[in-house]
């Protein structure tokens, strides 16, 4: 499991994988890519089943709790800690939830994620933050935006919403029009640019 040589006494009558790359003994926890020790009394895998109905639509016959609990899985939290990689994710709040199979989200900020590392959106209004995932093409489809604009518009820093996209943001909008006031940049754009009411 791990081949870099930790700096410290590893209990080996006590140790034992918690995934791919995280373990414990009694006395710490470890991270095995870099050797990373962490000196914390509790930490857990990540687990989120936020997307846990659209896993199981497209994998029935995987265990739902193996697949999304990730054994491959970089994150780990304490009850008021976040550790990416092994390592202090600094103001990152343990309510981190995986909204989206793109995007993360606590109860302060959203955060891309491509696969090796999570990065704070800036300017995002975390108050009216909506997302939905949606099965397409045999895979999982997320759509996340606030009153403003796409979350993925604030990457680009586009704040035209003529630009935005309409159609690609629909299954949202309309699941949620309901429950949703009119301030929201999609509404809007349907009732100006698309002659919508």
């Amino acid at each position: 499991m791990f081949l870099t040589p930790f700096k410290a006494k590893v209990d080996f009558e006590t140790f034992e994988p918690l995934g791919k790359n995280y373990a414990k003994d009694k006395y710490r926890y470890y991270y095995g890519p870099g050797a990373k020790i962490i000196n914390e009394k509790n930490l857990e895998l990540f687990f989120d089943n936020t997307y846990k109905k659209e896993w199981l639509k497209l994998n029935p016959d995987e265990n739902p709790k193996q697949v999304l609990s990730h054994w491959d899985s970089k994150i780990a939290t304490t009850d008021e800690k976040v550790y990416w990689c092994g390592k202090l994710a600094k103001n990152v709040h343990p309510s981190l939830k995986r909204i989206t199979p793109d995007f993360f989200a606590d109860h302060q900020c959203v955060y891309s994620y491509n696969k090796q590392t999570i990065k704070k959106i800036e300017g995002v209004d975390i108050d009216s933050l909506v997302f939905v995932n949606i099965i397409k093409n045999n895979s999982i489809l997320g759509i996340v935006s606030d009153k403003f604009k796409p979350i993925y518009k604030y990457l680009s820093k586009e704040n035209d919403f003529s630009k935005f996209d309409f159609k690609f943001n629909a299954p949202l909008f309309e699941m949620k029009r309901e429950i949703l006031n009119s301030n929201y940049w999609w509404y809007q754009l349907e009732k100006t640019v698309y002659n919508k009411t």
